[in-house]
């Protein structure tokens, strides 16, 4: 076999002498994830860990990524490896303008071939659409846009055109979701995409392109809307709870929330925020700081606002000396109730180059590291798990003290192995309260098949607001992944206190509207919400459902 015929399969993510496979190809299957928002923009794409995820040879997944890269949606970088290219802002607008003249020729040709029964198909489409804006299903809305533009490309019988859009839509899938994840949008697009389906549908290829070249420029508009000046301005079309989601949450627990006083500015503080969250019948909520512990200051705001529930927290980062079971032997002596092990100072997410919402700047955190670094304050990374894979006795040492004050332990931005080794010493060491933080998380990912099985050791998976809100993930796949795992083995909380973020008192009632929307039961948005915060809180001393929690451990 002629070595370049082998490296044709091996693109194709097939192994030499192997006949051509039925199911996708690792190359498929990568493009896919990238589009599905599994990898975001500038996540690292590790050949061993795609090659075992995927059941691949690392050729197969080499030359996957050299093909990926090719479409503009992987780069290279010396050194470092592969990451997930991140397309700007600037350059989803430029992609547009290309989609523009290709997507209406493809609407033009449509017309022209379009019979009865395909026709029919559209308005069916149509009135999906129509359907979903009527109900508010931003996400059903989403889904009948994708399916539209799909079948006007296949219906054209262009295939160079469907090739082409099929890569631009690879490289702008972040930007175009985030513009359609706007409340506002389903409701401008719908009449446009409704004038593309008549004059498809009534045999007018010179109506079906001009209204998708409408469409389309009133796409660009939307999208040059989303600058970085709206961003610090504050973003005040943010979307509004319904009164049901917000009755929905009553009595819950906000059990990650990022707010002043920090060493980042934050959108609120912590005594301001707490009156806002009695307004809407929040009970409580948990201060988390990447660099100090927060027990005093909870303490600060239960004393100035009676009856609520503040609840401090500790990192294990550097700025507290790591894994340090006297930091946390001290925070729970001050009142607070959650540790998070290492976030920013994890190798974990030393790894991983995150980007903010917009692709442009690195996080606030990031931002910090960075400064601290130019003046000669570089922290080593906090390990947890030791090279073998075993949790270090530290982190043993911190684990004893969580749970002889009954404390709630919370993963931080440990990779998906250490998470597994650490949770398995947990539940050994005796701790009842013990979360994933944020599984779907740029620097985490956790597997859902993996969430399932700590689902089954007695964790809470936690579903954040900004993780799909900010375009880390798809809102499909977050939505997936709670459905695989359970309602009852997830929490719902914010993550939100980010200058350009919704207000921090919407956060877990907007979550309850898209799950509502979704097709989730109230029951079930509420054991999310209010059940298994109020658990994670320290305000309830049984977790309710816990007896199935157990049983499915034991089995």
């Amino acid at each position: 076999m002629s070595r370049s015929f082998q490296d044709a399969q091996l693109i194709n993510g097939a192994e030499p002498n192997e006949p051509g496979p039925e199911r996708p190809t690792v190359l498929e299957t990568i493009r896919e994830a990238i589009m599905r928002g599994e990898f975001v923009p500038d996540q690292r794409l590790v050949e061993a860990d795609l090659s075992e995820r995927f059941s691949a040879s690392r050729s197969a997944v080499r030359f996957a990524l050299l093909q990926l890269t090719n479409e503009g949606l992987v780069e290279r970088i010396p050194h470092r490896g592969a990451r997930v290219r991140a397309v700007s802002l600037d350059e989803a607008i430029e992609i547009t303008e290309v989609r523009m003249a290709v997507e209406g020729l493809c609407a033009a040709k449509a017309a022209r071939r379009v019979n009865e029964a395909e026709a029919l198909e559209l308005r069916g489409i149509g009135i999906r659409m129509a359907d979903a804006v009527a109900a508010g299903n931003v996400l059903g809305y989403s889904e009948a846009n994708r399916l539209l533009h799909q079948r006007v490309r296949e219906l054209s019988g262009q295939a160079t055109a469907a090739r082409v859009l099929e890569q631009f839509r690879a490289q702008s899938v972040r930007h175009q979701f985030r513009l359609a994840m706007q409340p506002e949008r389903p409701a401008v697009s719908l009449p446009e995409h409704q004038a593309i389906i008549d004059a498809i549908c009534a045999r007018d290829p010179e109506a079906a392109e001009a209204a998708t070249r409408r469409h389309l420029t009133s796409v660009i508009e939307a999208l040059k809307k989303i600058t970085t000046t709206k961003i610090e301005a504050g973003m005040a079309d943010h979307p509004t709870p319904s009164e049901r989601a917000r009755e929905l949450v009553r009595g819950a627990y906000d059990v990650h929330i990022h707010v002043a006083p920090d060493v980042m500015r934050r959108r609120i503080d912590d005594l301001t925020l707490a009156p806002k969250f009695t307004e809407v019948g929040l009970a409580g909520f948990v201060l988390k700081s990447h660099y100090l512990p927060t027990g005093e200051r909870a303490a600060v705001v239960r004393a100035a606002v009676p009856g609520f529930g503040a609840v401090g927290a500790i990192t294990l980062n550097a700025s507290v000396g790591g894994m340090n079971p006297i930091a946390v032997e001290l925070a729970a002596r001050s009142g607070a109730q959650v540790v998070w092990l290492p976030t920013v100072d994890s190798s974990n997410q030393r790894e991983c180059t995150a980007l903010d919402p917009e692709g442009a700047r690195p996080p606030m955190w990031a931002q910090l590291q960075d400064e601290l670094r130019a003046e000669g304050m570089a922290a080593d990374p906090v390990e947890v798990v030791g090279a073998d894979g075993q949790v270090l006795e530290a982190t043993q040492q911190v684990l004893r003290v969580i749970a002889k004050h009954d404390m709630t332990l919370a993963t931080g931005h440990l990779s998906a192995a250490e998470i597994d080794a650490v949770i398995d010493a947990a539940v050994v060491a005796g701790i009842r309260r013990i979360v994933v933080t944020h599984p779907e998380f740029t620097s985490q990912r956790v597997a859902v098949d993996l969430q399932r099985r700590l689902a089954a050791k007695g964790a809470l998976l936690e579903r954040c607001f900004t993780t799909p809100y900010t375009g880390k993930v798809s809102w499909e796949l977050w939505l997936e992944n709670i459905r695989a795992v359970g309602a009852e083995h997830s929490v719902l909380s914010s993550d939100l206190g980010q200058p350009f973020n919704p207000p921090v008192e919407d956060g877990l009632a907007l979550l309850a509207d898209q799950l509502l929307a979704a097709g989730f039961t109230e029951d079930e948005v509420r054991l999310m919400a209010v059940h298994n915060s109020r658990w994670l809180a320290g305000a309830d001393d049984r977790r309710v459902g816990s007896d199935l929690a157990a049983a499915e451990r034991r089995s």
